[in-house]
This record gives C-alpha cells, structure tokens and sequence, in this order.
C-alpha cells in the first residue's frame, strides 16, 4: 500500500473520513470531520472520498497548515 502523506484526505475503516496531519508509533494522526483525532496503523485500509466542496476545501486548508508546521 501507498504511504499517505500529511494533508491527504480519506476514508479509513469504510466510515471514517479525515485529514492525515502526522504520524505516531506506526500509525497516521487523522482529524476527522467532526473534528476528533484518531490514530490508525498504517496497515488500515484507507481510500479516496468524495465530500461536498465546502467540507472538502475545510480538510484541505487543515491539511495544507499541517505540511507548513511540519517542514
């Protein structure tokens, strides 16, 4: 599988979708879209989602901060 990069968007487990905003102990640090934080092992199945453009544009500048604090 792929290594998700911080700031990309997907579903995790078939119903949690979030931002990867870093990683911790062989997992990714996800921000859902209700805003909790959960950590998922890299071994999870994770695929690509489509969201409604507001909700999407809200992930993605979330995403994009997360890159800038970790350069």
């Amino acid at each position: 599988m792929k290594e998700l990069k911080v700031g990309d968007i997907r579903k995790f487990r078939n119903k949690y979708v979030g931002v990867v905003t870093g990683y911790v102990a062989n997992s990714y640090e996800v921000v859902l879209i209700d805003g909790t934080v959960r950590h998922f092992s890299f071994d999870d199945i994770n695929t690509t989602v489509k969201l409604q453009p507001g909700l999407r544009e809200k992930l993605e500048k979330l995403g994009n901060r997360c890159v800038k604090v970790n350069k």
